[in-house]
């Protein structure tokens, strides 16, 4: 019963500990959203435009992650806008 219980303590603060560090170290899916939202902000909600950024930058790059081809979109945009 001992066993058990300790069992049950031990999974609760491991999924606890998992969840501390999924809060504090944001994996890329997360990255990757959050990134996304900016850009859509910047136009204006426009998440068509987003995706035309998006593939310009996979036909310049085709090797880049998602993540990556977000974030050039984003810098190409901030350059063109200044």
């Amino acid at each position: 019963m001992d066993n058990i219980f300790l069992g049950i303590i031990a999974l609760a603060v491991i999924a606890g500990i998992a969840g501390v560090v999924r809060t504090i170290l944001p994996g890329r899916k997360t990255r990757e959203e959050a990134l996304r939202r900016d850009l859509e902000r910047m136009l204006f909600g426009d998440i068509q435009a987003a995706e035309r950024l998006i593939a310009l930058e996979r036909k310049r790059a085709p090797h880049k992650s998602k993540l990556e081809l977000i974030k050039a979109a984003i810098t190409r945009l901030q350059n063109d806008l200044r």
